[in-house]
């Protein structure tokens, strides 16, 4: 994040407050949850909801993941999709940001280019 503002300037300026009309990046606020596969594959949601439920002020939610999508079925990520599609129903005035998971260099062939797919197919 910090490359972008030093290549894109202020206007992508970040804390951990929001002070001086910057966006305010909450890194791992959440408890119970670490990614969107740890400690499983379902527990991020939960800890969402918590989250929302004493958060009122925050409008834009991202999960990533770490390498989960690469050992993922199809069964895995519509888990994903429909937990997604669950709290944007629920908590229509947050954007739910959907994450694809990160190159393995198993190529275009290989599952995890198949899961990311699934997962672009479905937003």
């Amino acid at each position: 994040m910090a490359g972008l503002v030093t290549f894109k300037g202020q206007l992508y300026s970040f804390n951990s407050t929001g002070s001086g009309g910057a966006l305010e990046l909450r890194d791992t606020p959440f408890a119970g949850a670490n990614d969107l596969g740890a400690p499983d594959r379902t527990a991020w949601e939960s800890a969402t909801r918590a989250y929302l439920a004493s958060h009122p002020e925050i409008n834009v939610i991202i999960w990533s993941w770490c390498g989960q999508v690469s050992s993922s079925t199809e069964s895995d990520i519509n888990t994903y999709l429909t937990l997604m599609n669950g709290l944007e129903r629920d908590y229509p005035k947050v954007s739910f940001v959907y994450m694809t998971g990160h190159l393995d260099g198993s190529g275009t062939s290989g599952n995890l280019h198949q899961r990311n797919e699934q997962i672009r197919a479905y937003v």
